[in-house]
């Protein structure tokens, strides 16, 4: 059996992609990485292809599935859009030069692309897929730039990958609990109003990265202003 070497270029974009998406839906789900081998979205899929234009031209696409679709915010040609562009900005770090979106179109389902696959979940349920496709001119564009931001390092691809991932800027919140109110509750409340949480006054809040829990702790004032002192660190399996 052959094992296959993770690509740089494909994880790069992979992440830029992850980020951005999920920036974009702070309350509508979580988009995760899946190991699953099946790549096919429903009938009813939509794809959306973007161009860019750097130091070369290329392009990457983005097949939503119609479970996906019904669940994400405003709309999705609008909302792809937008993902794109986070991911030129990105794409110019790694380049170390300006990236921009060009022509952006809804079209059938690319062809000919390494791809990578994703699951919308909110609360641990899947709400669709989500594909990312990536043809060979874009990640050729890739491996050049890390090859050359590598030889002026004289680090290795992989962690320079890791490096460029680094800079990128994630939304960072605390979570105090949650709670459902009818809409008539909501319309009724003014100043003064005090709405209830879930959550009891000793029990650690939720850090959230990128709208993924990532750890616990204790509220705590540091100079006047609120802080939070770690108490435990999720780890994902």
């Amino acid at each position: 059996m052959t094992i296959k070497k993770p690509d740089p270029a494909l994880e790069t974009v992979a992440e830029l992609f992850l980020t951005a998406f999920n920036g974009r839906i702070p309350d509508s789900g979580a988009l995760e990485r899946t190991a699953a081998a099946e790549n096919d979205l429903d009938p009813r899929a939509r794809w959306f292809r973007q161009t860019f234009t750097g130091l070369t031209d290329f392009e990457i696409s983005a097949g939503i599935s119609s479970g996906a679709a019904e669940t994400l915010p405003g709309e999705l040609p609008e909302l792809i859009e937008a993902v794109f562009q986070s991911m030129a900005r990105a794409l110019g770090t790694v380049a170390g030069s300006v990236v921009t979106c060009g022509a952006f179109t809804e079209e059938t389902e690319a062809e000919g692309a390494e791809t990578v696959a994703y699951e919308l979940r909110r609360e641990s349920i899947s709400l669709g897929r989500v594909i990312l496709a990536v043809p060979e001119m874009a990640l050729n564009f890739l491996r050049r730039m890390l090859h050359l931001a590598d030889s002026a390092t004289g680090a290795r691809s992989v962690p320079r990958t890791l490096d460029t991932l680094m800079n990128i800027d994630l939304p960072v919140s605390v979570s105090f609990g949650t709670a459902e109110m009818p809409l008539a509750d909501v319309l009724r409340l003014s100043i003064g109003s005090i709405v209830e949480f879930n959550h009891l006054l000793n029990e650690p809040v939720n850090i959230i990265v990128n709208n993924c829990l990532v750890a616990r702790g204790d509220v705590v004032v540091v100079d006047a202003n609120y802080g939070v002192r770690i108490s435990e660190v999720i780890t994902h399996a």
